[in-house]
């Protein structure tokens, strides 16, 4: 640090260029730590239910978290269709559920995938995934961001 003498004989250490540059990158470094403290990546990769059916309910964020969902893919035995829907549970026999976030209909083959942009579906705590499928479900994969609830500013990236 150099020194400086001031008018009056008042000695004065002024921080250099090198030394301002140290001092915002370890406050900037440790910003980034303090953000990304809680975030926690998510990858359920499940086979179908067993026996074979056309219903599965996947449980989402434990009592106290968020999940910001980023992608579900579905593989189904034959072509046909899955409606994917936010529940709390399964729903009793022949209920519909009301929150239904992609339906994924297409004739050409058996794998379906869509992907949610930054916060576009946000789990609550206790909420899961009910998939209803047309045809058998073999395998399911969801990718989420999974965050403290009281930090939920944290999963819109």
């Amino acid at each position: 640090m150099p020194k400086l003498t001031l008018q009056g004989g008042m000695r004065l250490e002024i921080p250099n260029r090198e030394e301002i540059r140290h001092d915002v990158a370890s406050v900037m470094d440790e910003r980034e730590r303090v953000r990304a403290r809680g975030f926690k990546p998510i990858r359920i990769a499940l086979p179908g239910p067993s026996p074979a059916g056309q219903t599965l309910y996947v449980p989402g964020p434990e009592s106290g978290y968020v999940w910001n969902l980023k992608l579900i893919s579905v593989q189904l035995a034959t072509n046909g269709t899955c409606l994917v829907y936010i529940t709390s549970s399964a729903p009793s026999t022949s209920a519909v559920p009301l929150r239904l976030i992609a339906n994924l209909n297409i004739a050409t083959t058996s794998n379906y995938v869509t992907t949610y942009s930054s916060s576009q579906v946000l789990l609550m705590p206790d909420e899961g995934i009910y998939l209803n499928a047309s045809q058998n479900l073999n395998a399911v994969f969801l990718a989420a961001a999974e965050v403290p609830a009281e930090m939920v500013f944290k999963a819109y990236d």
